[in-house]
């Protein structure tokens, strides 16, 4: 029996329909009534029970305050909802409660000052608001966001909604969760107007509109009472560690009203995971990331993006207890073709095998929920689920569930789960098989005519090698022959386009889930021409298309050719620079991308922390004869060399770790540096302790973190006098001011490749803010906390900044 069949044997016999139910039935307790407090609540169960099963688990919250941005989405304004209903005065029907049907009321709807009664009228078209709608109900048969200031304005008391909805014949209250103040905006912020608001069923809406039609009155009451807060919205991560460093994700979605979408996949979830902890180990970690749709996946990706570094790909269990109203299966949406992997296949091999490939349909990349798709998340990964006719509306409740199919996409994904974890160079074979076919079917397109296409073919077979390579094959890759120069996004992950102003939106009509494969593939490395001819080949787009796409997004600066200093300066500041800031760099120009010239990025600095701040650049020499500080350059990269030779830049008197330092305290913080070791105590970035200095990894990772040696001095380890050869002997240097002096190893600082090894503990994250800077992952420590974590870290593991790779760690733990 092959490897694959074994696990689905396995999945089959082990899953359990009675669990599956009782986790569907909690989670869609609390999220089916949509509210942040009952979001928590949601959060908090899911937590919980993945601590039961053993699992790693965190609660990371993002604010939900309506202002706060990441990447280019601005997070929603948190509310709670105590109660809401409406009913027809003159009936006494109740035409919608929060209560008993949470949908019948508008994600975002204002409150109301108490009871409120008025007649409800019907406009056709914008030019009929006025102040005769005063204390009236009014139903808009037109796009009624952008409208809704002025309605209030005029006195309005509350708007009803009609939504669209998947099938003709559901007569149903259409979960309306978009409720901001633009047309392509989804939940309600800060600016955003706050009025009352319900979604009503479509034959309440045709009786009221013949009502009307005849001349009846229509008097409606309605109370909503709900208050908007500066609040959070957490994120449940939880890991389960493998014998190995790589790991798989699972994502799902939480805090949405239907019991299909999301609950049944958050529920499939907790038993995956309930299922892998009960084997004895893995050959891979697991990691499980229960997030809101967007506002949660992108915050946690933005922030947190180190945490799945070691994600090889992964699986977003969506909706799995419906069929999709059109292709009556279960879809599998897969990846960006710009982010494509062996999973997808090997997915398929799996229904396959097990004789249920009726019962799936695969279909291509849709932004929709697989945000962590992105390539600049760089997470592979494909959704399993599909778009019922209930979907987003009141009848997707536990009675409409199909239970069979629930248990059946549970098992598969369990199955798949197992084989992603397991996986290793035994079954090299069956990779390699399922990789060839992959190939032969792309190659299929290679007489295609345009240009680009064996490129466009290459760069997905290299994709597909290596991260087969990753799960145990040893597949060739290919390197790519073209060398080009291309535009960067400007924005971390999928768009919203919130951050464009009216006079943009309506210019551009940029839709949020429009398709946006064209974005996927640009990461600077690609031309305009390619970048255009992807499209074509990818999308089936016309070259004119392809063309004016790449113009929209060039003319709302969502492509860049270069990042200018405005833009470096925004950066700094949303990543938590803040005007007399102390901030010890360490970075990497080539992740950063184009500048006008790298002193942009120290002028951009310069000008954030203004002339209270100080920037610590470490200015690193290799040990050489006859070396002079004055012209020395340092070996750590183009912008510590370019900081270097700035104005007013002065560098610390060491033989072999100097620093470069401007701003307020650089006397201070340098003097005396010859009096130290060189990452000792009462050395430079020591110093900086004393100044609530912050880190900033600009394009590196914690790997670059010399304060990190500076904890290994401080706590006394045993091994410090152990040291690279070339940094053991004396000898003689000049320093800034042209005075010789002595250098004598003593406390030499070593290898720093197991400082990742701190990422592994949750507290961690404590200490961390990311983002990007220009095109580079980036991120923010605080030092002192930092170092106050290595400190505790190393009193419990004195070798726990030790690899376990190379010469130097292995004498130094042997000490």
């Amino acid at each position: 029996m092959s490897f694959i069949k074994k696990r689905f044997n396995k999945a089959q016999r082990n899953i359990s329909q009675i669990t599956l139910n009782a986790y569907l039935k909690n989670i869609y307790e609390s999220d089916h009534q949509v509210s942040f407090d009952r979001f928590h609540q949601t959060a908090k169960y899911v937590a919980q029970t993945c601590e039961r099963l053993g699992f790693q688990t965190s609660i990371f919250e993002f604010p939900a305050d309506g202002i706060t941005v990441y990447g280019d989405w601005i997070m929603p304004l948190a509310f709670d909802v105590k109660s809401a209903y409406l009913k027809n005065s003159t009936t006494d029907e109740e035409l919608c409660n929060f209560t008993k049907i949470p949908a019948s009321l508008v994600v975002g709807s204002g409150a109301t000052n108490g009871q409120q009664t008025g007649k409800l009228k019907f406009l056709k078209t914008p030019e009929e608001i006025s102040n005769e709608l005063k204390n009236c109900f009014v139903f808009c048969e037109f796009e009624v966001r952008p409208y809704k200031k002025k309605l209030k304005e005029c006195g309005v008391i509350g708007i009803l909604i009609l939504g669209e909805f998947k099938s003709d014949d559901l007569d149903a209250h259409r979960w309306i969760n978009a409720f901001s103040d633009h047309v392509n905006g989804w939940m309600l912020t800060a600016d955003c107007t706050q009025i009352p608001a319900f979604s009503i069923k479509p034959s309440q809406y045709n009786s009221f509109k013949n009502k009307l039609k005849i001349g009846e009155e229509i008097l409606l009451t309605a109370e909503v009472n709900v208050d908007f807060y500066e609040g959070t919205i957490p994120v449940v991560e939880a890991f389960l560690p493998g014998t190995t460093e790589d790991e798989f994700l699972l994502c799902g979605h939480l805090y949405e009203q239907g019991a299909n979408d999301n609950a049944s996949g958050t529920a499939a979830m907790l038993e995956i995971a309930r299922q892998m902890s009960l084997q004895e180990s893995h050959e891979r970690g697991l990691r499980l990331l229960f997030s809101s749709e967007i506002y949660g996946t992108i915050p946690y990706a933005e922030v947190y993006n180190y945490r799945l570094d070691n994600c090889i790909a992964g699986m977003n269990i969506d909706s799995i207890a419906r069929n999709d109203h059109q292709s009556k299966k279960t879809n599998i949406e897969l990846p960006p073709t710009a982010n494509c992997s062996i999973i997808e296949p090997l997915f398929e091999a799996l229904i396959k095998e097990t004789e249920l490939t009726e019962y799936f349909q695969f279909e291509p990349y849709c932004l929709n929920d697989c945000l962590i798709s992105d390539p600049q998340i760089n997470t592979p990964c494909f959704i399993i689920g599909g778009v019922h006719k209930t979907w987003h509306t009141s009848e997707d409740t536990l009675e409409n569930i199909d239970k069979n199919l629930f248990k059946q996409n549970t098992v598969v994904a369990s199955a798949f789960t197992d084989i992603m974890l397991n996986i290793d160079q035994n079954e090299s074979t069956l990779l390699e098989k399922i990789y060839f076919n992959k190939v032969r079917k792309l190659q299929k397109n290679i007489n295609c005519e345009n240009p680009f296409v064996e490129d466009f073919i290459q760069e997905q077979v290299n994709m597909y090698a290596t991260t087969a390579n990753q799960l145990g094959a040893a597949l060739k890759i290919l390197e790519m022959s073209y060398k080009e120069a291309g535009p960067f996004r400007r924005y971390f992950g999928p768009p919203s386009f919130d951050v464009l102003n009216e006079e943009q939106r309506q210019i551009y009509r940029l839709k949020t889930w429009a398709f946006n494969d064209d974005l996927m593939w640009v990461n600077g490395k690609r031309s305009k021409e390619r970048l255009q001819n992807y499209s074509i080949l990818e999308a089936g787009w016309k070259e004119k298309r392809s063309q004016k796409r790449l113009e929209e997004l060039y003319a709302v600066d969502y492509l860049v050719d270069q990042f200018s200093i405005e833009m470096i300066i925004s950066d700094f500041k949303a990543i938590g620079i803040n005007d007399g800031d102390t901030v010890i760099v360490h970075s990497s120009m080539k992740k950063i991308g184009r500048l006008n010239k790298p002193s942009d990025f120290i002028t951009a600095l310069q000008a954030v922390i203004g002339e209270t701040g100080t920037i610590i650049f470490p200015l690193f020499t290799n040990p050489t004869p006859n070396l002079d500080l004055r012209n020395e350059p340092t070996r750590l990269g183009l912008l510590a060399e370019t900081f270097r030779n700035m104005p007013d830049v002065i560098r610390s008197n060491h033989g072999t770790h100097s620093v470069g330092a401007w701003g307020q305290h650089a006397t201070e913080i340098i003097k005396d540096h010859f009096q130290t070791t060189a990452l000792g105590i009462n050395s430079p970035l020591h110093k900086a302790l004393n100044y609530q200095a912050k880190i900033l990894f600009a394009g590196v990772n914690i790997t670059s973190c010399s304060l990190l040696h500076v904890a290994e001095v401080v706590a006394e380890l045993p091994y410090l006098d152990i040291s690279y050869p070339q940094f053991s002997n004396s000898y003689d240097y000049v320093d800034s001011n042209g005075k010789e002096w002595r250098y004598n190893p003593n406390q030499v600082p070593g290898d720093s490749t197991g400082f990742s090894s701190l990422l592994k503990d949750k507290q961690i994250t404590n200490c961390f803010m990311g983002g990007r800077i220009g095109n580079a992952q980036s991120y923010v420590a605080n030092a002192k906390q930092l170092f106050d974590f290595t400190l505790d870290t190393l009193s419990r593991h004195p070798y726990a900044l030790l690899c376990n790779q190379c010469e130097l760690c292995r004498k130094r733990r042997e000490n």
